[in-house]
């Protein structure tokens, strides 16, 4: 079990009103709360989430493990929001900064391919995107 004192994120992390605290034994794995109106606007979160899971997973005792193996059924699914993911935060880094203008596409396109080159598959969601 990752200890409160060495956790790599909290309750509220990120909210400068309130103090971090862990949520009890496995509070430090409990994914972000979603609220019923914006579960799927915030699905992020979650892959977000499961990487947080990913990078600990080792240091996580037996018990947590077994609570969390549910994740192991989903993994082609979360493969896919990954891509999903990182292909819309490039997006929206590259037309927010520079704007939407020639130049700016050029670097888009430019990005896609580089990415593409990378993928060892690639998610329908994102293919129907580009």
């Amino acid at each position: 079990m990752v200890s409160p004192s060495s956790a790599p994120w909290h309750a509220n992390e990120g909210k400068s009103n309130f103090k971090r605290r862990p949520l009890g034994r496995y509070g430090d794995i409990v994914p972000a709360t979603l609220r019923d109106k914006d579960r799927f606007l915030r699905i992020f979160n979650l892959v977000e989430w499961v990487a947080k899971i990913d990078a600990v997973w080792e240091c996580l005792d037996s018990e947590a493990q077994q609570k969390l193996s549910f994740l192991s059924s989903y993994r082609e699914l979360i493969g896919e929001l990954t891509q999903v993911r990182q292909f819309v935060a490039q997006t929206a880094k590259t037309f927010k900064r520079r704007g939407m203008n020639d130049r700016s596409i050029e670097l888009w396109e430019w990005w896609v391919k580089r990415w593409l080159a990378q993928q060892t598959s690639l998610a329908l969601t994102v293919y129907a995107m580009i």
